[in-house]
């Protein structure tokens, strides 16, 4: 029964396959013959010149309204990335808190929400990951360390923030000690493992 409904399916899209390339060739060709007639009626010259001008004036309007577009959508990308990296930072710092004994009450649910509406996908992977294993009553702090560490390295890419010296190399990546906060300038810190 599955074959029978397999084939009739194949022939269903095969029909309508052909009924596609059917229609599209038949529009083609009533649109080039309606040209024909248009321009057929001028002299040559005087066609020449208006078929070029009339694919000037769409070839600058294809090229203005793909300007627009993309100037917007840098627009949208430079106010999500500045959205994004506010929310981070506010997440950084619920993150540092629970390290240093604070509650982690502080979480408050908006960023939750924020995180979950902005954030790329390996961040809030990350983040949920963070958050299950902060819960846990027992908390590894091995565990806890190398966590926040992936949160961090996933924030930095999603922000396209460059992570060489952020990420393990791969001799550091069977894991031999724990991992610590390591301030490289002021105001900026990544996580690394003590040797």
């Amino acid at each position: 029964m599955k074959r029978t409904h397999r084939i009739a399916a194949l022939l269903v899209i095969g029909i309508i396959a052909v009924l596609i390339v059917v229609g599209l060739v038949s529009g083609i060709g009533f649109s080039l013959d309606q040209i024909q007639r248009t321009f057929g009626v001028l002299e040559p010259q005087v066609g020449i010149v208006l078929a070029v001008a009339c694919l000037t004036v769409f070839l600058a309007a294809w090229l203005v309204a793909s300007a627009i577009r993309s100037s917007k959508q840098r627009e949208i990308d430079a106010r999500l990335a500045h959205d994004r990296s506010q929310i981070y930072e506010a997440v950084l710092e619920v993150v540092h808190a629970g390290d240093h004994g604070s509650p982690s009450d502080r979480r408050l649910p908006d960023r939750d929400a924020a995180m979950r509406l902005r954030a790329g996908v390996d961040v809030l992977r990350e983040y949920t990951d963070w958050l299950v294993i902060q819960s846990g009553e027992p908390s590894d702090p091995e565990k806890l360390a190398a966590k926040k560490h992936s949160l961090l390295v996933a924030m930095r890419r999603d922000l396209g923030v460059d992570t060489f010296g952020v990420e393990p190399t791969r001799e550091d990546r069977p894991f031999r000690g724990p991992v610590v906060a390591s301030p490289i300038s002021a105001g900026d810190s990544v996580f690394r493992r003590r040797d």
